[in-house]
């Protein structure tokens, strides 16, 4: 068998490895179960997926140029956050 090296990546022999299928889809599940993931895959599941990824795309846009301004004005020195 040859040895792969990819960088600081180590490839690890299967007889090595400790986690199960379980421990892998678990993991998967816990990264990918946020309120984010169900959000957009809601959009999708009720949109279609043209219209949902048009539409995520544009309120994406909107967001991104709307959020510098809004970090900028909620810490200007008279903004008062705590009154």
């Amino acid at each position: 068998m040859e040895d792969k090296s990819f960088g600081r990546v180590e490839s690890i022999p299967k007889e090595h490895r400790h986690q199960s299928y379980w421990d892998m889809f678990a993991t998967w599940v816990g990264a990918n179960a946020n309120n984010g993931t169900w959000y957009v895959g809601g959009v999708i599941a009720a949109c279609g997926f043209v219209t949902a990824s048009t539409t995520l795309i544009i309120v994406g846009v909107i967001t991104y140029f709307y959020w510098p301004y809004q970090v900028t004005w909620a810490t200007r020195p008279d903004y008062r956050q705590w009154h």
